[in-house]
């Protein structure tokens, strides 16, 4: 039985979300592709079972085609009318705002909202152990770093607090090097996305920097979870940003305790539950 997933190439998050969907699937027997989204015409199999989205964009055209072959599918982080053409729409997390918004009045289909749903890459599963925090700051923003804010920040930090030692993953698609140094660091700081909930899952308390206006709602709504604080919009946030929100934090072991109790919250069983539900909508 074979199922595809088709990604967003933006950023490494759709694919990497995607991809721990796979490797359950594949534990399970099941053959599938891995591809982005502007390959869809070319790879496309009309013989496959169930199709997984995830994407941005209003993909409606490409759902009712879809489903006209009697093929089901999911459809991740998508807030656009495409939704309504899904059999499955996927939202991991806690942080959406927009959903109770919008009008679900046409959707037959399923919703799987929440933290249980996040799906994590077998590696950090793999790679959790006990936190030990050492004197470390994690920084990375992920694979592309839109706004080029790795080198400036590492200096800013490094400057700051010298006491620490400023550590960024290596660029490994594996997921293996950041996986290590999350387990060892005090704080992770990051843009508004699927590291977190990797940094959540690892037990790091993370500070986000996020990366566009239309993310303010959603990091306000997360960061009110306890494990996570809101540094601000890229273009607020200079030195003395960094200094007044990170300083006290840095310094407040009680505070730091509690974020990382609180970072329960992702427990790695994410894309488990997400398969569980596909399959069983394949046999329906």
């Amino acid at each position: 039985m074979k199922v595809q997933f088709f990604y967003q190439n933006l950023g490494w998050g759709h694919r990497f979300r995607t991809q721990a969907i796979a490797q359950r699937f594949e534990k399970r027997g099941f053959k599938f592709t891995h591809e982005k989204m502007d390959d869809f015409a070319a790879v496309f199999d009309p013989a496959c079972r169930f199709i997984i989205f995830d994407t941005l964009e209003d993909i409606s055209p490409l759902l009712i085609k879809v489903r006209q072959n009697n093929i089901k599918n999911a459809l991740i982080d998508n807030l656009t009318p495409a939704r309504l053409h899904a059999d499955i729409v996927i939202y991991p997390g806690a942080h959406y705002t927009q959903l109770d918004t919008l009008d679900w009045s046409q959707f037959a289909g399923r919703k799987l909202v929440g933290f249980k749903y996040v799906p994590l890459r077998e590696i950090f599963i793999k790679n959790k152990i006990h936190y030990q925090p050492q004197k470390k700051i994690l920084v990375t923003f992920g694979g592309t770093d839109p706004n080029h804010l790795l080198k400036q920040l590492t200096t800013i930090l490094g400057t700051e607090f010298p006491d620490y030692e400023i550590v960024s993953p290596k660029p490994d698609v594996t997921g293996d090097h950041i996986s290590k140094l999350m387990r060892v660091s005090t704080l992770g700081i990051t843009a508004f996305g699927t590291t977190l909930y990797e940094m959540a899952y690892m037990g790091l308390p993370s500070a986000i920097i996020y990366n566009y206006v239309s993310d303010r709602k959603d990091v306000v709504k997360y960061t009110q979870l306890g494990f996570s604080v809101n540094i601000g919009y890229f273009k607020n946030v200079h030195r003395n940003t960094i200094r007044d929100r990170l300083g006290p934090l840095l310094t407040n072991k009680e505070a730091f305790k509690k974020m990382h109790q609180k970072c329960k919250y992702v427990d790695g069983k994410g894309a488990d539950r997400i398969v569980d539900q596909i399959i069983n909508e394949i046999s329906k």
